[in-house]
């Protein structure tokens, strides 16, 4: 197997770590998250934060060609696309490292290192509070949501999960994590485009309508428009994943601790 690994210049002191990755991940680090990926956090000495580990699964055969010669691997578009999330000013865990190894004709084990979010809480914890608070927050989130549809970044697994938050002294923060899936437009996504990049969220039917009605605000649609667009299509994905033609199903409770 050839073995390609591309580490951030930031985080050339880890680069001991990062070339033993392949016995280092197989012996150590304490798993946080293991299905058909494994997520493994390694404690770093203070004051670095820790380090998130993602082993993804070795493809079938078809796949691993397809990812050889055609197609980038997970997690080369992990790294590269938080290093653009990044440079736009939007936040994810920093980006440490990726690591390949390949045959001539396949890809093999892959893993994608990034630094540990400072956050901690996902937004579906953010829907179901019964609180002022919580709906202030969603009122927030809705327009960082706009700021990224507008900057035209469309994260394809926008499901709360994959969304974290935090309270900085400058107010809340939010940060996109599982970023392989992820597509960047030279152009504000439409209102079509941004109510489909939504149906993932998990709330109430009333908080959804809270956070749609603040999002077509922020971006400047007709509110009445994009929240029946939106529960249209909300409608819609959910029949059809439940005929598997749009499956996505992934246990909330053991993916909310997948935080790379």
């Amino acid at each position: 197997m050839n073995k390609t690994t591309v580490l951030n210049p930031q985080f050339e002191s880890l680069r001991a770590f990062v070339d033993a990755i392949d016995d280092t991940f197989l012996q150590n680090g304490a798993t946080v998250y293991q299905r058909r990926n494994t997520v493994k956090r390694f404690e770093a000495d203070p004051p670095r934060p820790a380090l998130f580990v993602k082993s993804y699964a070795i493809p079938n055969l078809f796949n691993r060609i397809i990812y050889r010669f055609f197609r980038l691997p997970k997690a080369v578009r992990a790294y590269r696309h938080t290093l653009k999330l990044l440079e736009l000013g939007f936040e994810s865990p920093a980006p440490v490292a990726y690591v390949l190894f390949t045959s001539p004709l396949a890809l093999g084990r892959s893993y994608f290192i990034s630094e540990a979010s400072k956050y901690s809480r996902d937004t579906l914890d953010m829907f179901f509070m019964q609180d002022r608070k919580g709906g202030l927050l969603a009122e927030q989130f809705a327009r960082f949501t706009a700021r990224l549809h507008k900057a035209g970044v469309m994260h394809l697994d926008y499901s709360s999960s994959n969304i974290l938050y935090g309270q900085m002294e400058d107010g809340w923060h939010f940060s996109l994590i599982d970023t392989n899936r992820m597509r960047f437009l030279d152009r504000p996504l439409t209102m079509r485009e941004g109510c489909a990049n939504l149906v993932r969220i998990t709330a109430h039917e009333a908080q959804l309508r809270q956070f749609i009605e603040s999002y077509a605000e922020a971006c400047g649609h007709p509110k009445d428009e994009c929240s029946a667009l939106f529960f249209s299509m909300r409608r819609r994905y959910y029949f059809l994943k439940s005929l598997h033609f749009h499956p996505f199903s992934k246990d909330r409770h053991s993916r909310s601790r997948d935080r790379c």
